[in-house]
């Protein structure tokens, strides 16, 4: 099938990946493309450059946005909802370095959370720090802030905390839970006991925006919730708490509990797949679950969207706030998840690094100018794209090769990007070790392939929940093997080589 490049734009954390562990594809770094610095002549040339309020939580579905009123009025009403946007990592730390630098994790080489699951990144892996969005958002001018949760290890062991490079402001956590946290501010560690961190977050970003959004000079802001991550302290109706069964859950603001105790457990028809024989081996190994255990992924259910709305107050607080500072017209908010969530899909009990659709599904949504109001696009859009589009909008420079477009052109015309595919990739499990799965989600089909020799197709136009591996199968082998082909180019792609038009 014939590609074509994409146009660039001149002017313009995890309990299942442990089933994994036997799975692999080597990883290896693409040659360079080339750095891509796309200006903002579709937002406006004589326009000033916008302020950008990056607005992130941990662990969200992307089904959960229908849970938050302030954001789905504030943001999703007034702006441009991706509706297939994709975690290409569907994981912490990885994906908030393809935030930070626009590229696919086997370019950053950030491959796990540093854990005994997937050891290989971490914030100690991070060895390029001093070349990110920051930097180069700061360099063209920028105002620059982050608070929240930053990267996976920070400021442990032997990697200690400090400012990164290219942030004005910096309140980074480097420990605690929805009752606790260290933060290191500026410089300086500052204990915050018996608050809920939340709420803390919201109002420091908000600060923030009090104080630096009147300078002058426009601002960038990251703010990186805690919520909805698992985490403590335990509540009196945790599953753990009434039967043991080992499932965890986030703990909601006191004012939030219960909010959503008559909700019942979404199920899709991949909830507790019946059939899982076309599954790899470590799907096939999982049971059924039971009816206690569903009780159970209802309450953490509950719980998530629970602690969620104390983010979607954040939401509100950060939008008067900039409305108060006089900006409201001139700020781009974007809101999104670093990864998706799976609670009972295809019998995982809950986690992510899965290439199915409920663990890379992330939401996003954007706001501001350039960004019509109401409107949703629906063609494949990455994490990758986020820094590119910043560069964007800030009339910035890139200092990397950047693996993903901005999204500002997609947004005013559905049909101005052509479909691409999204690389998806798992790390490995063992340092220097091979990659857990690499695969392709397209438009219309995704493809998987792990070292183990096995292989999965999904066709999404008429197998939107991936119930039909139809990998091997005589009426796919045409488009399988153009997949296996394409992946084969796209693993290790780098720059303008992971832009390519397909038809498929």
């Amino acid at each position: 099938m014939p590609r074509t490049p994409l146009p660039t734009r001149a002017a313009l954390c995890a309990a299942v990946g442990v089933l994994f562990g036997a799975f692999g594809a080597s990883v290896g770094a693409g040659p360079s493309a080339g750095v891509v610095t796309p200006g903002r002549a579709s937002v406006g040339d004589n326009l000033p450059r916008p302020n950008i309020i990056l607005i992130m939580t941990d662990d969200m579905a992307s089904t959960d946005l229908a849970s938050m009123p302030a954001v789905n009025s504030l943001l999703v009403k007034q702006g441009t909802r991706f509706r297939h946007a994709l975690t290409p990592f569907s994981l912490c730390c990885p994906d908030r370095v393809t935030m930070l630098t626009g590229q696919y994790a086997h370019n950053h080489g950030v491959l796990g959370n540093d854990t005994s699951s997937f050891p290989m990144g971490g914030y100690a892996g991070f060895s390029s720090d001093s070349n990110t969005v920051a930097t180069w958002l700061h360099d063209a001018g920028y105002q620059t802030a982050f608070v929240g949760k930053y990267l996976n290890g920070y400021g442990e062991n032997a990697a200690p905390a400090r400012v990164p490079a290219g942030w004005d402001e910096w309140h980074a956590s480097r420990g605690g839970n929805y009752t606790y946290v260290k933060l290191f501010e500026n410089g300086v560690d500052h204990i915050y006991d018996s608050v809920y961190v939340p709420d803390l977050e919201t109002k420091i970003a908000k600060g923030i925006v009090v104080r630096r959004m009147p300078e002058g000079p426009p601002l960038f802001t990251w703010l990186s919730y805690y919520g909805p991550h698992v985490g403590i302290p335990t509540d009196a109706d945790d599953c753990n708490n009434v039967h043991g069964l080992g499932v965890k859950s986030p703990s909601p603001a006191p004012v939030d509990r219960n909010r959503f105790a008559n909700v019942p457990l979404p199920m899709d028809p991949s909830f507790n797949e019946l059939d899982v024989s076309d599954k790899p081996a470590a799907i096939r190994a999982l049971p059924r679950l039971d009816s206690v255990t569903a009780d159970c992924l209802a309450e953490v259910h509950r719980q998530r969207l629970e602690t969620l709305q104390s983010v979607d107050r954040g939401v509100s607080a950060i939008v008067s706030a900039v409305q108060a500072a006089g900006e409201l017209n001139n700020t781009v908010f974007v809101f999104t998840s670093d990864n998706g969530y799976m609670i009972g899909q295809h019998r995982v009990m809950q986690g992510k690094v899965l290439p199915y659709d409920p663990s890379i599904h992330v939401p996003l949504v954007i706001r501001g100018p350039g960004f019509p109001a109401g409107v949703g696009r629906s063609k494949p859009v990455a994490t990758q794209d986020l820094a590119p589009t910043f560069v964007d909008l800030a009339n910035a420079r890139a200092g990397r090769a950047l693996d993903g477009t901005s999204l500002v052109r997609l947004a005013q015309d559905g049909a101005a990007e052509a479909t691409r595919d999204i690389v998806l990739e798992a790390g490995p499990q063992t340092i220097g070790g091979p990659m857990t799965f690499t695969g392709l989600r397209t438009r219309k089909y995704t493809y998987v392939e792990y070292a183990t020799g096995e292989k999965e197709l999904y066709a999404l136009d008429v197998d939107p929940y991936q119930l039909q591996n139809v990998a091997g199968r005589p009426a796919y082998a045409t488009i399988e093997k153009t997949l296996a082909a394409e992946l084969s180019r796209m693993r290790n792609c780098s720059g303008s080589g992971c832009l390519v038009e397909t038809p498929y």
